[in-house]
């Protein structure tokens, strides 16, 4: 680890130091209020999604609530966005595991392959499409399915993405409907 830290560094220092055309625009100040319900409804999302998992005995309670955690935004489309790309990037990860899953033997082929899909992933990190979560899903469930042979591939997949969409729905619900009907009550109680 030590010598390929270094090899890294010394590669780096071959390329000169990329300095942005312009300074980066810093993000809009939201007001407290707005940022206050954001975040409470943010905890309460992702409180909810693990005390889900906990009540149903999910093997894997963070997939859900970590689902909230990286979908849910203050500003709904975005959150809309996040929450479609997340879902497909998910499902087509782990269905890609799967299909490895019955068709792959362990050991060095798997290394290959995760290897591949490694470098695919740091490839695409800048990408506008949200694709990172499809490439972790295939590594991770790759390496389950590697040590655990006691559930099927299909069995896997469908524990990855129901987890991921149950995360997705309460971000939804928590971010999206949840806001809206506070905006609606706040309309109704200011008179006109």
């Amino acid at each position: 680890m030590v010598a390929g830290s270094v090899y890294a560094w010394l590669v780096s220092l071959l390329w000169p130091e990329r300095v942005p055309p312009t300074a980066p625009v810093p993000p809009p100040k939201l007001p407290l209020n707005t940022m206050f319900v954001y975040g409470t409804l943010l905890g309460l999302a992702a409180a909810s999604a693990a005390a889900i998992g906990y009540l149903l005995d999910l093997e894997h309670v963070g997939w859900p609530t970590g689902a909230v955690l990286l979908v849910m935004r203050p500003a709904r489309s975005q959150l809309v966005l996040r929450s479609i790309g997340r879902a497909a990037s998910v499902l087509l990860g782990s269905l890609a595991a799967a299909a490895f899953a019955v068709f792959s033997t362990q050991g060095l082929g798997t290394a290959l392959v995760v290897g591949v899909v490694v470098a695919a992933m740091a490839a695409t990190t800048a990408s506008r499409w949200y694709v990172t979560p499809g490439f972790a899903s295939f590594i991770v469930l790759t390496f389950i399915m590697q040590a655990d042979t006691t559930e099927s591939p299909g069995d896997r997949f469908v524990e990855r993405t129901m987890e991921t969409l149950l995360g997705i729905s309460l971000a939804l619900l928590f971010g999206a409907l949840i806001p809206a009907i506070i905006q609606r009550v706040r309309k109704v109680r200011t008179p006109v």
